[in-house]
Order: structure tokens, then C-alpha cells, then sequence
């Protein structure tokens, strides 16, 4: 075999077993850093909270209402010392199959106080400051579209000089919706304004529009409920006609 022939063969295997070059792999993305597992002890409490309760007050101190939710719950709940003076405030609620939490949430908004859960336990205090809405239009969740399906169910009834706190707690028999009247509305006396009104086979969403409308007030939802509140563009004087010339 010439020299040529044996420069050719070498070459050939040399080109044969040649490892492959390997390509460039792309680095891999960062994960997100797993949250943080709740404290056993805070998230049996959460879990508790989830119980469906039913239940009425009237006039009754915060200590009571919260005594009663703590015994239905079996969870230590406590006022912090700098809010053990609003144990004396009086709490008017009506719920009907609410979850425990938005019930306590209920109840203390109407105190102007919030809650959050301790080494397993609640304890009440000043709400935090709230945070900055997200961007963009929010989806609304399923309970939204159950309470407006409940509004639509048509109603007739007759008020004359019926106090409004009255009426609703009729409408809210009527259709088992937790319809809840701010306490600044109830400070103000709009929940004794006397309503006079008739309505034959309409959506009660509409006829609770115009129940309100008589005691310039307005309803939307908030936390499993109907939250009525001042509607303050109804309260303000409308602009005098132009002088015809």
C-alpha cells in the first residue's frame, strides 16, 4: 500500500470516530422560589373559619358577637389591647349561609376592624392600610354571578312607611342574598327613612334599586353580600334650569 493510500485510510477513520461536537444548550430559566408552607397551627384555624353560619345581631356589643363566633369555631379570638375599648360597640348583622371568615370580616368592618391569625389564633386589631389595586379589570368570582341570579327572581310587595332597615330584611328573606347596610349609612339614621313604594312581578334587583333610590342609596357587592351605601351623586343638588331669555 502506497504512502498516499495509508494518508487517505488514517484520515478516513480519524473523520469516522471523531466525537460529535456538542451544542449549545440554552441556560435554564430561574424557578420561582416556593412559597413559604403556612404554620399548621394558622392554617387549622383557617380551615375552621370555612364553617357556614346563620345568625342574627341586634344591638349587640362586639365582645358578644365575637364570644359567639369564637365558641361556634373552637378558636382563640382576642382584641389587641390598643382596640379593647371597641368591645362595647354595637353590631347589627343579619347573615344567612356565610362562611365564618367573611361573617368575623362582616362584623368587624362594621367596627372599622380587621383580624389576622396568630400562632392559630384571632387577633383583632386596626385594619393595615389597604393595598393598591392590580391593573386591569379584575374577573368577577363565582359568587358575583350566583348573588345576581338571586337578584333576578321577580318580587312584588307593598311598603308604606316602612323603615328601610325593615324592607330589606324582608327582601333578604325573601331571597336568602346577605344584604349588609353600612354602618355610616346607619349612624346617619338612613336605615329609619320611610319607604313607600309598590312594585308588581319585577327582578328584585331592580326593585331594590328604587327601594334605594327613595333614600338616596345605593347597593353593589362586597365579600358574599350586598353592601348598601350613600350614594353620594344622588345626594348632591341638581343645577337650576337655565333663565329662558
Amino acid at each position: 500500500m502506497t504512502t498516499f493510500a495509508k494518508f487517505v485510510l488514517a484520515s478516513a477513520a480519524l473523520f469516522l470516530f471523531r466525537a460529535p461536537a456538542e451544542e449549545p444548550t440554552a441556560p435554564e430559566a430561574k424557578k420561582p422560589a416556593p412559597a413559604p408552607a403556612e404554620d399548621p397551627h394558622n392554617a387549622e384555624a383557617r380551615t375552621k373559619l370555612q364553617r357556614k353560619v346563620t345568625f342574627e345581631f341586634v344591638d349587640t356589643p362586639l365582645e358578644e358577637a365575637v364570644a359567639f363566633l369564637r365558641s361556634l369555631a373552637g378558636v382563640k379570638m382576642t382584641l389587641a389591647p390598643e382596640v379593647a375599648q371597641d368591645a362595647k360597640t354595637s353590631i347589627n348583622l343579619r347573615v344567612t349561609d356565610m362562611s365564618m371568615d367573611l361573617a368575623l370580616e362582616w362584623i368587624l368592618k362594621l367596627a372599622d376592624l380587621d383580624y389576622r391569625i396568630v400562632d392559630g389564633a384571632i387577633l383583632i386589631a386596626k385594619p393595615k392600610p389597604a393595598a393598591a389595586p392590580k391593573a386591569g379589570a379584575a374577573e368577577p368570582e363565582p359568587w358575583v354571578a350566583e348573588t345576581r341570579k338571586k337578584l333576578a327572581r321577580k318580587v312584588s310587595f307593598e311598603f308604606v312607611d316602612t323603615p328601610l332597615e325593615d324592607a330589606l330584611q324582608f327582601l333578604n328573606s325573601l331571597t336568602k342574598v346577605n344584604i349588609i347596610l353600612d354602618p355610616k349609612a346607619g349612624a346617619e339614621g338612613k336605615d329609619k327613612t320611610p319607604i313607600t313604594l309598590r312594585v308588581q312581578d319585577i327582578e328584585m334587583g331592580e326593585a331594590l334599586k328604587s327601594l334605594l333610590g327613595l333614600a338616596g342609596m345605593k347597593y353593589d357587592f362586597r365579600n358574599q353580600a350586598v353592601f348598601i351605601t350613600r350614594d353620594d351623586k344622588a345626594a348632591q343638588p341638581k343645577p337650576a334650569p337655565a333663565p329662558k331669555p
